[in-house]
């Protein structure tokens, strides 16, 4: 909010079985590593009494507070109707909602569905209405067009808000040579404010060959406020790429990349100051299996900023970040791994560098967890703005195909 910012990391774990016949238990935990303290823990059930009935319930104790939800579900053909209710007891106070919601298909790719709640809180009742439906075309192979709109309104004292939200999306792919996928997307929202929302995401995959992608991405979202006719929002990203992935063998892989993000904040609260920041990210990493059991990681990425204020001079920063990572296979799951990371930062004269331990597990193909601790407190994120608290233990859950 305004000028400030946190960072909260957590981890949780969930765990799914069915205990007897028609009978499935959930256990789940949610652990605190950094940042706000938020432990949960949740126990659940889940019992079908017949092909159409199913009944559920769930509790959940944390530092935050507790809740606990019980609710049907009524399953007809491959329409769905269920009804649930909520007690929630936090440190806004106690709140109880009853929620109905319903899921119908229309055809094997479209869909409409509808959520009520009925809601009572310290800040006195409110209804909450959602009502939506999307369709997807298969226009030829390859090919798909996909259509969806949204409606949601908070009914509740002193203001009512409304939002209304329609989407249009193509999927275009032609094998081993290029995919494309494009969505945008309109949202009005009335309420103490008047906004205007489009947004639109754009990805492309070319082949150049069996081992080269070229790829790029363009996203731009742009919030108008029609009351004050002014925009009080906006994102802008652009990013090219080409990655080397051979097919014939897996012992050198490669990327590079060039980012160019604008992003536009409306004036803090604090000073009033809007401001406006631009990044230019040049970054390269690869891989190189030295042997079997060792592999050779290596990152280095270039950030250009320029934060621009409303009636204050501009100011331009440059940051370099490099990464040496070494992976040995100690058992034939388990990797055990050493990174050496420094940060540069040319205007401050600064240089942070140190260590990064961490040992991961592939339970299953694709799938890799690793846990480790970070003995530096930057990020090796090169589009982070570092805050220099990311010390300390972490979780890293990583997944490939």
């Amino acid at each position: 909010t305004g000028t400030a910012s946190e960072r909260s990391v957590y981890a949780a774990a969930r765990l799914r079985m069915e205990l007897i016949r028609s009978l499935i238990g959930t256990i789940e935990h949610q652990q605190t590593i950094m940042g706000l303290v938020n432990n949960q823990s949740r126990v659940g059930a889940e019992y079908r009494l017949n092909s159409l009935l199913a009944v559920q319930a769930t509790g959940a104790v944390g530092t935050l507070g507790n809740a606990a939800e019980a609710g049907a579900t009524v399953t007809l053909d491959k329409s769905r109707v269920y009804v649930k209710e909520r007690l929630v007891d936090d440190q806004a106070g106690k709140t109880t909602a009853t929620v109905v919601g319903g899921e119908q298909p229309l055809g094997p790719s479209s869909k409409v569905y509808t959520e009520y709640q009925w809601e009572n809180g310290p800040q006195g009742n409110r209804t909450i209405s959602l009502l939506g439906a999307q369709k997807l075309w298969d226009l030829r192979p390859g090919l798909q067009f996909l259509l969806a709109g949204e409606h949601g309104s908070i009914a509740a004292r002193p203001a009512t808000s409304e939002r209304y939200s329609v989407a249009a999306g193509i999927n275009y792919s032609k094998p081993d040579a290029f995919k494309l996928t494009s969505r945008e997307e309109v949202r009005w929202e009335r309420g103490g404010q008047k906004l205007l929302q489009y947004l639109t995401t754009t990805l492309l995959e070319y082949k150049l060959g069996p081992d080269f992608t070229l790829f790029g991405k363009y996203r731009y979202s742009v919030t108008h406020d029609v009351g004050a006719d002014q925009v009080v929002a906006m994102l802008e990203e652009r990013s090219i790429g080409l990655a080397y992935r051979p097919v014939k063998h897996d012992r050198f892989n490669a990327l590079a990349r060039y980012t160019r993000v604008l992003d536009q904040k409306a004036a803090a609260v604090e000073t009033g100051v809007a401001t406006k920041t631009i990044s230019d990210v040049f970054s390269g990493e690869w891989s190189l299996q030295l042997c079997r059991k060792l592999e050779w990681v290596d990152k280095t990425a270039y950030k250009i900023v320029t934060e621009r204020y409303a009636d204050q001079p501009s100011f331009t920063g440059h940051t370099l970040l490099s990464i040496h990572r070494l992976n040995y296979r100690l058992l034939r799951r388990i990797d055990a791994a050493a990174e050496y990371r420094m940060l540069v930062q040319m205007e401050a004269d600064d240089q942070r560098a140190g260590w990064l331990a961490e040992v991961t597990w592939e339970p299953i193909d694709h799938l890799r967890v690793g846990v480790g601790y970070n003995f530096t407190d930057f990020s090796d994120n090169e589009f982070a703005d570092n805050n220099y608290s990311v010390s300390g233990w972490f979780l890293r859950v990583q997944g490939k195909y």
